[in-house]
C-alpha cells in the first residue's frame, strides 16, 4: 500500500490509539483507507498486478490455529473499527465480502472437492467456514464488552 504523504498527513496518518497493541488487533490499515476515502472522494486505488513484494511469512502463520486466532481478532477489530468511524456505514466492503465472496469460495471449493475429488479443497471450504465463525465470535465478544 502506498499513499501520497500530503494526503496521509491530511487525515492524521495512522491513529495512535488504534492498531495492533498487545493481544488486541485492530485493522488500522482499513481505518486509514476509510478516512482517506472520506477526505478525498475523488481519489483512486490503483492495482498493480506486476508489483513485486518480498514478505516473509513464518511457518507458524501457516497453521490452522493461527488462521482461526487471526479471524477471531479480525472480527473483534471490525467492531472497534465501526466504533471509531461512522458505524456500519463504513463497513460496506466487509459486508459484501461476507455475503458474496465468502459463500462463493465455500461453494467453489466444495464443488471442486467433490467433482475432482480433492480433499484439500474440502478442507479449504471447512477452513473458510471455521474462519467466519471465529470472526463472528470475536465480533460478538467486542460488541458485548463495549
Amino acid at each position: 500500500m502506498a499513499v501520497r504523504s500530503e494526503v496521509f498527513r491530511e487525515v492524521g496518518g495512522f491513529r495512535l490509539d488504534f492498531g495492533k497493541v498487545g493481544a488486541i488487533s485492530r485493522p488500522e490499515d482499513t481505518d486509514l483507507c476509510i478516512r482517506l476515502g472520506k477526505a478525498r472522494a475523488d481519489a483512486e486505488i490503483v492495482y498493480v498486478p506486476d508489483a513485486k513484494v518480498s514478505h516473509r511469512v513464518g511457518p507458524e502463520r501457516t497453521r490452522f490455529g493461527f488462521f482461526i486466532k487471526r479471524c477471531y481478532l479480525e472480527g473483534r477489530g471490525k467492531v472497534e473499527l465501526a466504533r471509531h468511524n461512522d458505524g456500519n456505514d463504513d463497513l460496506g466492503d466487509e459486508r459484501t465480502y461476507l455475503s458474496r465472496t465468502i459463500p462463493q469460495g465455500v461453494y467453489r471449493n466444495l464443488r471442486q472437492g467433490t467433482t475432482e475429488p480433492d480433499i484439500n479443497k474440502l478442507r479449504r471450504a471447512g477452513a473458510i467456514v471455521g474462519g467466519v465463525f471465529a470472526a463472528g465470535s470475536g465480533a460478538v465478544v467486542s460488541f458485548l464488552r463495549k
